[in-house]
Parts: structure tokens; sequence; C-alpha cells
């Protein structure tokens, strides 16, 4: 059970440092009037802007079947390129 409460505190932190650096999240503070006042701004439309972006990545990614195969040499069969032979020759 404790380690399950450490995993979910991590992913916890990780969101949040990952929200200040993307922009996802402000902090701001003031004074006025004898009291000091903090305020947190979530940026939801650069949150679901940022959302958007990765669903849309990850859509587009082919999968490794639809790749070019690498193109071997018939010639060399024996698992040594061109350029070695030259070079020991």
């Amino acid at each position: 059970m404790r380690v399950i409460f450490t995993v979910l505190f991590l992913c916890v932190i990780v969101f949040v440092v990952a929200g200040f650096y993307l922009g996802w999240f402000r902090v701001s503070g003031g004074q006025g009037g004898g009291k000091s006042h903090v305020t947190m701004t979530v940026d939801q439309s650069k949150m679901n802007h940022d959302k958007d972006k990765v669903v849309n990545d990850v859509k587009n990614i082919k999968p490794a079947s639809t790749r070019p195969a690498p193109v071997h040499s018939p010639n060399n069969t024996s698992g040594v390129s061109s350029t070695d032979n030259q070079m020991n020759q």
C-alpha cells in the first residue's frame, strides 16, 4: 500500500513540474492593505492545445510494418561492408 501511495505521489509531482515547465500553471502574488495574496492560474486552453498536439502526433505514427526494409547488397554476404574491404586491401 505504501508503494502505491509513493508512486501516485511521484506521478503528481511529475505532473506539476511538467505543468509549470510547459506553461499550464502560473503562480503570482501581491500585497495590498496589509494582506498578501497568492494566485495560481491554470491555462486550460494551453493544456488542451498540448493534449491535441500529442494525440495528433500519436495518430500520425506509422507502424513498423509500413517502413521500408533496409536494402542489403547481394554481392556482400560476408557481413563486411565494401568500405571495410577497401580499407583492408
